[in-house]
């Protein structure tokens, strides 16, 4: 395969905020498309619109632009292709590899009640797929709603997973025949997916490892259409730093939280090349800029083994870039501070501070307290002005020592 042709798409689903789960996904699909000019595309997932939360998008879209993950395509909405989906449901209901359900949600649920009384696994037992033609036409004259599922092939399928290796299994032998179109209309994860991945010429899915196991069942859908389908790597799991699965509704590994709390995007890129590896001859305790992160990444040198959030490490790095900034462009993060005040304390307040009380304020945060805790102290107005008489000494008596002299007030 030509290495120009390489395409890749980051696919969140705006039911939450970016964290450093959803972002490091979209930093490795960016990443290895970079590294062979190839083409990194933003897909937005939104078909349940039942899920779905307010300004998420946006919040997609501004995440990815302020660590300079630019995508080269997109965003585009699945909301919006809905008649492709139903296009590509019928035809694998001409070819006979899916056919409408039209059983009640009661009906489903008794099914899996009885399966669960059985201590067996919840299957669909196929009865609408036996149903003739003259009871699908009489469903159709009684408005009777209906999905339409996907009829799993009882065979093998065998693929090989660019991190984790070979993977053999028979789904039909383990899942239902799982539905590709909701009675509304709308396609499942399962066949939007698929439609999309061939329909844009993707090339290479880089994606959580919670979707290995649905991985067969999409090989099928791509047989089933007569499609290639593209090569897969499943990236290792995350969890927190005790080992215990990690919470996407957690608010502390929002990424618009880390930036309001004084977290830098060059910080934030040179942690995530640290949780997953593939990445050589990097120095744990160095930053890089986004262009030495490309060149030296490997996908065969990504782990397998699940990787731990260490929040340390990006207070570690979080303080190398501001260390870096102050010795070579500190007027940038003057300007960040004052914004961070700003939107905290309001613009009032942020005017109070000049340049150089804000250097001094990000000198003592880089030798002790993160700018989070010092944002919480400045809106303390009393600290605050025994702090602004503290930095005036310190300036007047032409010492360096901010820590120490801090530390008096």
């Amino acid at each position: 395969m030509s290495t120009s042709c390489v395409t890749v798409r980051f696919a969140p689903s705006p039911t939450g905020f970016p964290h450093l789960g959803s972002l490091r996904t979209a930093f490795y699909n960016y990443v290895f498309a970079k590294q062979f000019n190839g083409k990194f595309v933003l897909r937005i997932e939104d078909t349940d619109k039942t899920r779905i939360v307010g300004a998420s998008v946006q919040s997609i879209v501004d995440t990815l632009k302020w660590v300079n993950l630019i995508p080269d395509e997109g965003p585009i909405f699945q909301s919006e292709r809905k008649a492709l989906y139903q296009q590509k449901a019928n035809e694998l209901l001409e070819k006979e590899a899916a056919y409408r359900c039209f059983c009640s949600q009661t009906r489903l649920e008794l099914l899996r009640k009885e399966a669960a009384k059985n201590r067996e696994m919840p299957r669909y037992d196929r009865r609408c797929f036996h149903l003739s033609k003259e009871e699908i036409k009489d469903n159709f004259n009684k408005k009777i709603p209906f999905t339409i599922r996907f009829k799993l092939p009882n065979e093998l399928v065998e693929f090989e997973d660019m991190i984790f290796g070979m993977n053999s299994t028979n789904v039909f032998e383990v899942e239902s025949d799982p539905i590709l179109l909701k009675s509304d209309g709308f396609p499942t994860y399962h066949l939007a997916n698929v439609v999309d991945d061939n329909d844009m010429k993707v090339t290479h899915i880089l994606r959580g490892e919670e979707w290995l196991t649905s991985t067969p069942k999409h090989v099928l859908l791509y047989r089933a259409f007569g499609w290639q389908p593209p090569k897969f790597a499943h990236l290792p799991l995350l969890k927190n730093k005790d080992g215990s699965k990690l919470s996407k509704r957690n608010d502390d590994l929002r990424v618009d939280v880390l930036r309001k709390e004084g977290y830098l995007p060059e910080a934030i890129i040179n942690y995530l090349r640290t949780i997953g590896g593939g990445f050589q001859n990097l120095c744990e305790d160095k930053i890089y800029d986004l262009n030495e992160i490309i060149s030296s990444f490997k996908l065969d040198n990504i782990h397998t083994h699940a990787c731990k959030l260490d929040i340390d490490k990006l207070n570690l790095y979080n303080r190398l870039v501001i260390g870096d900034y102050l010795q070579n462009n500190s007027s940038h993060l003057v300007s960040c501070l004052r914004t961070l005040i700003s939107d905290k304390f309001g613009a009032d307040i942020a005017s109070e501070f000049d340049d150089d009380y804000l250097k001094y304020i990000l000198k003592w945060s880089n030798e002790g307290p993160p700018i989070d805790e010092i944002l919480l102290i400045l809106g303390d107005e009393k600290f605050s002005q025994r702090l602004k008489n503290a930095l005036s000494y310190i300036k007047s008596n032409n010492t360096n020592s901010v820590t120490q002299n801090v530390a008096e007030v």
